[in-house]
């Protein structure tokens, strides 16, 4: 997966490539790519709350955590390898 804009996860920046294992489950604290329902796909660490809610934490500190419901967010994958762009 190319990175076409500027992401939730620190050091990762536009042209940077990831390398995502396809897996509709993992574990909590892994960076993940996610479906949000009306939003663009994201990479965000996931953790699953009690009720089987998501949170998603960025690692940016200038953007704060995210409650999504259950049926609104979708896993299509864990991130394995970063591959950065030269600068």
């Amino acid at each position: 997966m190319a990175l076409s804009a500027s992401f939730m996860i620190r050091h990762l920046c536009k042209g940077d490539r990831v390398l995502v294992q396809k897996q509709t489950e993992i574990e909590s604290g892994e960076i993940a790519v996610v479906g949000i329902e009306g939003e663009d796909d994201t990479l965000m660490r996931v953790k699953k709350s009690n009720n089987s809610d998501v949170v998603l934490y960025p690692d940016n500190t200038k953007c704060g955590p995210m409650l999504v419901q259950e049926g609104n967010a979708r896993i299509y994958g864990k991130v394995v390898q970063v591959m950065f762009t030269p600068m």
